[in-house]
């Protein structure tokens, strides 16, 4: 029989298979705590004129009874399966006990509803543990008010009574121990504490009878049980603290005697700043690093790499890059799995190198065959990162089987240490898949290719759902609908042939259609060749098809995990989140890593913003911790409760006066939210995860700063913008119920308008297909608008400088594109246009070759070049247009600053019309920017806190504003961008050059953006004068324009 724990104490372990052992704390040894001639008898009796007698018996050997010994807490008890489970839902119903210990019988009773109960059964015997519910408890508390009037729920009576309800809270601690109790009470409740409280605070509770102490009888190990009564808001908890700390009875460290320490404070920068070195010293005293540069030398192994670096490149890692790869070494020493987070540009792949070296050499290993798994797009970046650190080893691209074998065969013949590069895209690269289920012409249905059985789904009209036999649109895509049987469970997709001639065919990147049906799809307005297909198809439904891309091969990475168990030494997972998701390359991802002995995954940003976004990849790396924390590999909800944001949408239907029944129904649904618990990286990550960013390098990096720049529409084009405004919010009250479908063509089409006033598709009507809802207005014009002026004099600008620039287009089925490359060579600049076609594996030496051509401008979409690829020839970044992902833009616009960028600044300009859906884009970036800051500690401030509240998405925010009107809101974007810069001091020998580059600005830029008034000779005086007399503040060149 399996032996089952119950933990019911922090202190106390019991052994529930009725042994009656339990776990010394201190001895940690099992130990017998029950004796049958000292047990405790319960008896419960129920007799009435009209039912029939009930008498009930246990045996206790542990009571807990509260302050007034009348209340039953706690109670452990045993018996016959039969009697113990009665007996136990007696207590759970709120009965009356006596109860016999000795001689002497106490009358007490159970509050219903209030205790919760585990039980353990060996044979015929059952042991029953009953403990306060704290859920229980709120729930019933909810339940009392929500049975009072709904309408004064939301007076001000209501809400205060409810605030001011008294809240009880059990305690268990070891007896006498001052610091336990003090442990639960900060656990417990939501004042903030430290523990020179603990002795006033407990005092003063329970002074006011706020902490009372219960009564124990137990035979086993002694413990104690406190009573801890306050309102529900903790008010009365923080005005016992409030009082002491006016009083001088306890006072915060760091503070002096008698003084307003928090009238300074006004927010979470200014409290860090007063006490941010008591708090330090609580984090050092708490948690001791695994690697400290400043007090232990780097060993012999990362210093030889280090060389062997400098000799083949002429310079050597930083400090910071060896400190990082010394800790990445040691937690390898420790565990399976270390994890790098670094800013772009630090090195990441040169640290990731020499800490998988270091460490095999330490094991004594001489060769290793390792594996890197990375975007397409730097596998050859990889290659050469690896010739340059490690120039004996071995490193080749792997795209299939036999190339991975081929390496492996060379470095067994050689002895030689090996890496193989894979692209994540060729990890998963397997076979297609087609549907396998059948049209059944006598059952007019699709069935199971195995059981036969008609294949179900759920259908959705007016609010109400039934199920129904599936149709041909329900097998468009594989998805966890339509992927099984759900009679039979058998499969409902199989492999796909080139040529195979089956009831199926595949339109693009449409999905699959069933050849019968081919007349019933609808029709493909944003895809011409697919709609040109789908023609063909149901003109000529036996018309011979190829499906594209459909080969019979098994992955890549399934190949490694079959024949290489045992044989992969290390795995680099470069870009580790990008196989977060529930998805085919984090599979891919995962099935790598249970091949390889050790891991080290690489990132710049980890966490997506969701708490889902991070769970199947703990499960990947760690699924023992998730494991012990409770969390189930198939239930992400309870994950997501814990460590995520959810938001609850309440819907209250209140019925007519006369309805027959007057029942008022409750509807709840819940939302996932962005937001993650900082729980998840001190649970699961801080112990393996290694920190850094180029601010660690102790290199004086150049500058850095994000320009917003505003411009104006012109009066036609403005007029026609606010004509789809009009129309949109006509929508909105005339048909609402088609809102939600049509609100995010709408919103790209509002954030597209002003950039292309013309060429725009129509929008159809979602519900009656083929009928056009709104045709965008067509404003023809041929020449340049307010951006196009403002990037050529721009750019014209920083080329007669020597830079080069580089534009940043989202839009690309606009002709952005192709405009700002004609007016740009049109003015003698070498400009080209980075196309998507291009492979990803090839899209750095393109870069390259245009560069040794003369290339002066490169225009490209961001996702293009996102992630792994220096751009340092690029100085100046010009985003034309903004996206709604803000870890595309955060990576894109950091292509060009790095630690080895020798330029002395580089420079984002941010392009957006005044008065439109761009400019409150930007906004919300750059709140988003800010908080994204304060979560990495690269830049905290109050506004990054406060903007942390806002738990949504950016597209979400637009697109619900859209509904109800833009936010009017008085925020300087400019200045907001301006605080995330890195700007140096202002020195005096470069005010003269700040000013003559002020004065080159181009004409139409200072038409469009306000001026800057530089102060005269006596002003700047002044401000030098302040400069000196305060070193540590910074000013920028915007600060000094007042």
């Amino acid at each position: 029989m399996k032996t089952k724990y119950t933990k019911i104490r922090p202190f106390l372990t019991l052994k529930g298979d009725n042994s009656g052992l339990f776990l010394c704390p201190e001895t940690k040894e099992w130990r017998y705590r029950m004796k049958q001639k000292a047990l405790a008898r319960v008896e419960y009796s129920s007799s009435g004129a009209n039912s029939v007698p009930v008498h009930l018996t246990g045996y206790a050997d542990t009571i807990v009874l509260d302050p007034s010994r009348k209340w039953l807490i706690g109670i452990r008890f045993g018996g016959y399966a039969e009697m113990a489970n009665a007996l136990s839902a007696a207590v759970y119903a709120g009965a009356d006990f006596k109860i016999f210990i000795g001689d002497n019988c106490l009358e007490v009773v159970s509050e219903s509803k209030r205790l919760k109960s585990s039980a353990s059964s060996s044979g015929n015997y059952t042991l029953c543990t009953m403990l306060p519910d704290e859920a229980l408890q709120e729930k019933s508390e909810k339940k009392r008010t929500a049975s009072d009037d709904d309408s004064d729920k939301d007076s001000e009576a209501a809400k205060q009574a409810e605030a001011e309800q008294l809240h009880k809270v059990y305690l268990f601690c070891e007896p006498g121990n001052l610091r336990a109790l003090y442990e639960e009470l900060d656990r417990k409740t939501v004042v903030p504490m430290i523990p020179a409280f603990a002795e006033y605070f407990i005092g003063e509770l329970q002074a006011r009878q706020m902490l009372r102490k219960c009564s124990v009888w137990t035979l086993g190990e002694p413990f104690e049980v406190w009573e801890l009564q306050h309102r529900a808001d903790s008010m009365d908890l923080a005005e016992v603290l409030e009082t002491g700390l006016k009083s001088g009875k306890i006072e915060i460290p760091g503070a002096k005697p008698g003084e307003m320490v928090f009238a300074r404070i006004s927010g979470m920068s200014s409290y860090l700043k007063e006490f941010g070195s008591v708090i330090a010293e609580r984090i050092r005293g708490q948690f001791s690093p695994l690697f400290d540069p400043a007090a232990e030398p780097l060993s012999e192994s990362i210093l030889n790499t280090n060389e062997t670096i400098f000799q083949q490149t002429g310079y050597h890692l930083y400090n910071a890059q060896l400190a990082a790869a010394e800790a990445l070494k040691r937690t390898l020493r420790q565990s399976k799995f270390a994890m790098l987070i670094a800013e772009c540009g630090v090195g990441k792949s040169k640290i990731g190198l020499t800490a998988l070296e270091s460490w095999r050499v330490e094991q004594g290993g001489s060769v290793h065959f390792n594996l890197i798994l990375c975007p397409s797009h730097i596998t050859g970046k990889w290659v050469r990162e690896i010739g340059e650190t490690l120039p004996d080893a071995l490193a080749a691209v792997v795209r299939t089987p036999s190339d991975i074998e081929e390496l492996y065969a060379l470095h067994r013949k050689t002895h030689r240490t090996a890496y193989a590069v894979i692209s994540k895209e060729t990890a998963r690269d397997g076979y297609m898949r087609r549907p396998a289920v059948r049209w059944n012409p006598v059952k007019r249905a699709f069935v199971c290719p195995d059981c036969g059985k008609v294949v179900m789904m759920k259908e959705t009209i007016c609010g109400k759902s039934k199920i129904v036999p599936a149709n041909a649109l329900f097998f468009l895509n594989e998805n966890r609908m339509n992927h099984k049987c759900a009679e039979c469970g058998s499969m409902l997709w199989t492999a796909a042939d080139r040529a195979e001639q089956c009831e199926w065919v595949k339109i693009g990147l449409y999905g699959f259609v069933h050849r019968r049906f081919a007349q019933c799809y609808p029709r493909l307005h944003k895809n011409p060749r697919g709609e040109e297909e789908l023609r063909k198809l149901a003109e000529d439904p036996n018309r011979f098809t190829v499906i594209k891309g459909a080969q019979r091969r098994v992955s890549l990475s399934e190949y490694i995990k079959a024949r290489f168990q045992g044989r992969i030494d290390g795995l680099i997972a470069d870009e580790l989140h990008q196989y977060a998701a529930n998805s085919g390359q984090g599979d891919a991802m995962g099935e790598l890593y249970a091949t390889a002995r050790k891991c080290i995954g690489m990132t710049a940003t980890l966490i997506n913003g969701y708490s889902s976004g991070i769970f199947y990849l703990l499960y990947r790396t760690l699924p023992a911790k998730m494991l012990l924390d409770g969390k189930a590999f198939r239930d992400i909800t309870s994950f997501n409760r814990e460590y995520g944001v959810f938001e609850s949408e309440y819907e209250i239907i209140f019925p007519e006066y006369n309805a027959k029944k007057r029942t008022i129904h409750r509807n709840r649904r819940e939302r996932l939210r962005p937001g993650v618990s900082p729980l998840v990286y001190s649970r699961f990550l801080l112990e393996r995860s290694v920190f850094l960013s180029l601010f660690d390098m102790g290199k004086e990096l150049p500058e850095y700063e994000e320009i917003p720049v505003p411009l104006n529409l012109p009066n036609d084009v403005y007029t026609g913008y606010c004509g789809i405004m009009d129309a949109f919010k006509n929508i909105c009250q005339t048909n609402p119920m088609i809102v939600a479908k049509v609100q995010s063509d709408f919103l790209n089409l509002l954030i597209a308008f002003p950039d292309q006033p013309y060429g725009h598709k129509p929008i159809f009507d979602p519900e009656m297909h083929g009928n056009v809802l709104y045709e965008p207005p067509e404003i023809v014009t041929t020449e340049p608008n307010a951006k196009d002026l403002y990037t050529l004099d721009l750019v014209s600008q920083k080329v007669e400088n020597d830079e080069k620039c580089l534009i940043y287009v989202n839009w690309t089925r606009l002709e952005t594109r192709e405009r700002l490359k004609q007016l740009l060579t049109g003015q003698g600049i070498h400009a080209e246009i980075m196309q998507e076609t291009i492979q990803p594996s090839k899209r750095e030496d393109w870069i390259k070759k245009r560069l040794q051509e003369g290339l002066q401008v490169l225009i490209v979409n961001p996702q293009c070049v996102e992630t792994g690829l220096d751009l340092n020839a690029f100085t100046t970044l010009i985003f034309y247009d903004m996206g709604y992902k803000l870890f595309t833009f955060r990576q894109a616009s950091r292509r060009s600053w790095r630690i080895n960028q020798t330029a002395p600044r580089v420079e984002v300009y941010l392009l957006y019309f005044r008065d439109t859906m761009q400019e409150r884009a930007i906004t919300l970036m750059a709140t988003k920017l800010a908080v994204a800051g304060t979560i990495e500690g690269t830049n905290f401030s109050d506004e990054g806190l406060a903007a942390m509240g806002n738990c949504e998405d950016l597209s979400t925010v637009m697109a619900r504003e859209l509904t109800a009107g833009i936010r009017e809101e008085t925020v300087d974007v400019r200045d907001a961008f301006r605080k995330m810069a890195n700007l140096h001091p202002i020195q005096l020998g470069n005010v003269s050059e700040s000013h003559e580059k002020a004065e080159n600005t181009p004409i139409s830029a200072v038409q469009t953006v306000e001026p800057i008034e530089f102060p005269t000779i006596q002003e700047f005086d002044e401000i030098w004068q302040s400069l000196t007399e305060n070193p540590t503040e910074q000013v920028s060149l915007w600060e000094l324009a007042g």
